[in-house]
């Protein structure tokens, strides 16, 4: 079974193990995601995919402003200190502080 987390940031494919975590990469990512590249037969300096990964959220604001949009939103998980660092030093400011709560059923 597969679902998407209430963020919309990330899915969850459910298998014989627990399942797999899926999510978008940031820039805080770029090291392993340079790594996963070079394994893959396409190698990436750690640099590069950092601005890469850049790029796309450059891009990304850029669409939202010819879209005449007046704010990009973003979310990330409250214990993602470095990200948290990262987004407030290319102009982000922290609008709230959001728990999860889950209940089992079964």
């Amino acid at each position: 079974m597969a679902g998407a987390s209430p963020t919309g940031r990330d899915a969850r494919l459910a298998g014989d193990s627990g399942g797999i975590l899926l999510r978008r990469a940031d820039a805080q990512d770029a090291g392993r995601v340079a790594a996963l590249s070079g394994q893959l037969g396409y190698p990436a300096a750690e640099e590069a995919v950092r601005e890469r990964l850049r790029a796309i959220g450059q891009r990304a604001e850029a669409w939202a402003r010819n879209a005449g949009l007046a704010a990009v939103r973003l979310r990330s998980n409250v214990i993602r200190a470095e990200a948290h660092a990262f987004y407030a030093r290319i102009g982000y400011a922290p609008v709230k502080t959001q728990k999860v709560f889950e209940k089992a059923l079964t």
